[in-house]
């Protein structure tokens, strides 16, 4: 029962990704100083959320140093 919930559960959020990735395929420009780079929105998306991970990740783990000294 367990199995066929996660099955379902994965083939949810794959069927997201995918529809997201077709909504999002608009090509956008970031730009840095004087850098450009090109690339697909969602491309862009993943990548802040990425690195938004770390960052959270990074601050979570100074802040349990802190606390535990």
């Amino acid at each position: 029962m367990m199995q066929n919930i996660r099955a379902v559960a994965t083939i949810l959020i794959i069927a997201l990704v995918v529809l997201f990735v077709i909504q999002n395929i608009s090509m956008v420009t970031l730009s840095i100083f004087t850098i450009r780079v090109s690339m697909p929105l969602a491309l862009l998306i993943v990548i802040v959320y990425l690195l938004g991970m770390m960052t959270g990740h990074t601050v979570v783990s100074f802040l349990r140093n802190i606390s535990r000294r």
